[in-house]
């Protein structure tokens, strides 16, 4: 089925998962046009395989051939977006889930800005315990859709303050694009637009993991790939 989504990740130089996070996506799919942002050097194994893809048609590239961070990239993605919604996800998310999409989309009502995991997260950018969203609210703690995997409202999106381009000093790969909209949503009391999707849905999974050695999110198998 096509849906009126556009999928947006970035890359760099994670040249492993271009197969396992695109692949699995587009077998689920694969009617669903996606940008990939690759801020890996021109010359890297990640660069070549995506280049390859874009040559193919599959995918609408941007190759920046440097790191400008992973808020930068999913900036630049949201530009070429065409459609009411976009689906932000990690370049090490592995699908297999077919429900996923259609799923988020029953849960966007028409003011909703995004749907996807959502965690109790410091209201200045400090962090607090639970962060399970089920659990009562920790003092000075704000609602963050997290961008592993999350569906936006590209209407909703525009409405509210871009995601943040900087690369933290200590990270100077990764960075954390949700902090200004989240913030700006939690100071306005408008909380309730940002939706959070049942745990169903993904499970943690120590496997898909390459950075930090804790355990990442992978999407629960419901469909099988034809």
């Amino acid at each position: 089925m096509e849906y009126d989504v556009t999928g947006i990740t970035t890359f760099c130089m994670n040249d492993k998962f271009v197969n396992i996070s695109l692949g699995s996506f587009f077998c689920l799919y694969p009617q669903t046009h996606v940008v990939v942002v690759d801020n890996s050097e021109k010359d890297h194994l990640c660069a070549k395989l995506l280049r390859d893809l874009s040559d193919d048609g599959a995918i609408e590239l941007i190759a920046n051939n440097t790191n400008l961070g992973h808020g930068k990239g999913l900036l630049q993605g949201m530009e070429r977006v065409k459609t009411k919604y976009a689906l932000i996800f990690d370049s090490d998310v592995y699908f297999k889930n077919g429900d996923l999409i259609p799923d988020m989309i029953n849960l966007m009502d028409k003011d909703a800005y995004g749907v996807g995991f959502v965690m109790w997260h410091g209201n200045m950018g400090q962090t607090v315990r639970p962060h399970i969203i089920t659990e009562p609210r920790p003092k000075d703690a704000m609602k963050y859709l997290h961008p592993f995997c999350m569906l936006l409202s590209v209407e909703q999106y525009k409405k509210w303050p871009e995601f943040d381009s900087f690369i933290y000093e200590r990270n100077k790969t990764h960075g954390a694009p949700m902090m200004t909209p989240m913030r700006s949503i939690y100071d306005a009391g408008k909380e309730d637009i940002i939706k959070h999707l049942p745990k169903t849905h993904y499970v943690r999974c120590k496997y898909w993991n390459h950075t930090s050695g804790g355990s990442r999110m992978a999407l629960r198998e419901l469909d099988q790939c034809p």
